[in-house]
């Protein structure tokens, strides 16, 4: 009987197994395509899954990336500010060793025989001493701010090389170099010298072609004392701009700057060469013409308002006609409003705020300064 029943389970589970093989036979396909489709599920969930933690960690590393450039270039601005502000009194210094308005009218008060001539030459250096501090302030702030955008943004990019490298040892071969900046940096003063000497002279030149002609005596309006320096700067940039992407390069920087020909510096002169080519093409952008017209036409309206503040104040307001004011009286007003305005004192200097906080003066330092800090 034992025997019996073992028969039987054989033939049962021979059954059973015969069931399950026609059936897996039946719908042997549609068993592999859904297994197939299962585990390209659970295939894909996983890939998912690791793109996921892949993208989570590149948007962290990029956030992270991007808010330690943004904190660079804030600093960077900051110490654009401070150079520009240390580097003011030597700029008006130049200017007015240049044009001293304050002998001319010492000899005024000595009355002295030639006074017509005297006074004719204080009204051509009055407009000259403006026009050129105007200038001169508007090409100061964007040197600087090339300057140091330029190098900032190579500092930036040399410190994120050697976070990845681990290097640590290449501070004195790059950009990063003390030296190197030094000796770059020290490029603005060819504009706080010789540069500014050079271009006060073409200014000279360019005021007493347009205001030699004017009569002391003449009453002249805010109208007219704004198409007299409109003309001025017109004039000039025909002078200078006689090749127009050469627009106030030679004054801004040397044509030949000084080399170091040791053998040990001659990476480093190489690297020189580069900051001052790539120096220069950032001032004959159009971009940066752009920006420093812009500039100009800010300084020059912020003085006229000056100006016009107080001829208001000696004139009739009351009446339906246009102030005016004689030559002669004006010149005292534009040396007055041009001090002001500069605020040559240790107080802040309201117009320089305004013009480095300029916002196409912030597109330009923030162009400049991504252009540099990213890989080549």
């Amino acid at each position: 009987r034992q025997f019996s029943f073992d028969v039987v389970d054989v033939h049962l589970h021979i059954f059973s197994m015969d069931r399950i093989y026609q059936f897996f036979n039946r719908h042997r396909r549609k068993i592999i395509i859904s297994s197939a489709v299962a585990g390209g599920v659970v295939v894909l969930v996983k890939y998912s899954q690791w793109r996921l933690q892949k993208f989570i960690e590149g948007e962290t590393t990029l956030q992270m990336t991007r808010a330690r450039m943004e904190n660079h270039f804030s600093n960077n601005q900051k110490t654009c500010h401070l150079t520009i502000t240390s580097l003011l009194p030597s700029l008006h210094e130049t200017i007015e060793n240049e044009i001293n308005l304050d002998e001319l009218t010492e000899k005024l008060r000595e009355k002295p025989q030639n006074r017509l001539q005297i006074w004719e030459n204080l009204k051509m250096l009055t407009f000259s001493q403006a026009v050129t501090k105007i200038y001169g302030v508007c090409m100061l702030t964007i040197l600087v701010r090339i300057q140091l955008n330029i190098i900032g943004g190579y500092m930036y990019l040399d410190s994120t090389n050697k976070n990845e490298t681990g290097d640590a040892n290449n501070s004195d071969q790059g950009y990063a170099s003390a030296r190197l900046q030094q000796r770059y940096l020290a490029l603005v003063y060819h504009l706080l010298g010789d540069g500014l000497k050079d271009f006060i002279q073409i200014v000279k030149d360019t005021a007493n072609d347009i205001v030699g002609s004017l009569s002391l005596k003449k009453e002249i309006s805010l109208g007219d004392i704004s198409q007299l320096f409109q003309r001025i700067r017109m004039v000039l940039h025909d002078k200078i701009s006689q090749d127009s992407k050469k627009f106030l390069t030679s004054y801004m920087l040397p044509t030949n700057p000084e080399m170091n020909d040791s053998l040990d510096s001659q990476h480093e002169n190489q690297l020189f060469d580069k900051l001052i080519a790539e120096t220069r093409d950032m001032i004959e952008s159009q971009d940066c013409i752009r920006v420093m017209n812009h500039c100009l036409d800010f300084g020059f309206n912020t003085f006229l308002n000056k100006i016009d503040e107080v001829i208001r104040q000696h004139g009739d307001t009351s009446k339906n006609f246009e102030i005016t004011m004689a030559v002669a009286k004006l010149l005292p007003v534009v040396t007055n409003q041009l001090k002001i305005m500069m605020n040559e004192s240790n107080a802040p200097n309201t117009f320089l705020q305004k013009l480095v906080d300029h916002k196409l003066i912030q597109m330009l330092s923030l162009n400049i300064y991504e252009a540099f800090a990213q890989p080549m």
